[in-house]
């Protein structure tokens, strides 16, 4: 697995035990339940049902399964020898680091417990859309604001236009009222100028001026 994005101390400590896990932790990750147990008991001899318990419990833990299933703090050991009621020395786990069973259990542990390996096309497809999600709900956000946004552009356009209408229908009757009665107005105003001043038309029909 990709571990570049770690800083060097979590690449150090990745997929090993940087120190013993506390009780607390201890209580919640190492904890055998039955159907555990059911599983650790289908295994032949000590070390095998022991080694397996490490490996159940480690990836637990840890997320991950270790390249030397035995390099655990002595404190799991413990827990795990005490559930299992067995006696453990300090040589009784070698012979499950070297043999053929430490493989057959992951793969039974993968099988049954419904673990993954993140290589896998469909584990790392499902993990980066799990990762993209909040960017697209924020994208997805972010165009139903935008929407809103040009709806409300929108409405305010077709308001205006409304007004501007509603005042253009308004104003066009006075409009020709005051047209028509200016009409009459100017040309009395006309008829006096013209009689004042002495204004007469030829045979075409054309002006003239003079005074009388």
């Amino acid at each position: 697995m990709p571990v570049s994005f770690l800083t060097p101390q979590q690449r150090a400590t990745y997929g090993r035990y940087a120190g013993p896990p506390t009780v607390d932790e201890l209580t919640r990750y190492y904890h055998l339940n039955d159907d555990d147990l059911t599983q650790v008991m289908s295994c032949r001899g000590e070390h095998n049902r022991l080694g397996f318990a490490l490996q159940l419990t480690t990836v637990r833990y840890l997320g991950t399964f270790l390249e030397d299933p035995v390099a655990v703090p002595p404190s799991v050991v413990e827990t795990l020898a005490r559930q299992l009621g067995l006696e453990v020395n300090g040589d009784a786990l070698q012979p499950y680091q070297s043999s053929k069973q430490r493989w057959e259990h992951v793969a039974k542990i993968r099988e049954h417990y419904g673990y993954s390996d993140l290589t896998e096309p469909r584990v790392g497809f499902r993990l980066t859309r799990l990762a993209l999600r909040p960017v697209l709900d924020r994208h997805r956000a972010a165009q139903q604001t935008l929407r809103a946004c040009d709806r409300l552009v929108v409405g305010a356009q077709d308001f205006v236009a409304g007004v501007q209408h509603a005042r253009t229908v308004r104003g066009a009757p006075a409009q020709q009222g005051r047209d028509q009665t200016l009409a009459p107005v100017g040309a009395r105003h006309y008829g006096r100028t013209a009689q004042a001043t002495g204004a007469v038309a030829d045979s075409a029909g054309r002006q003239s001026w003079f005074l009388a």
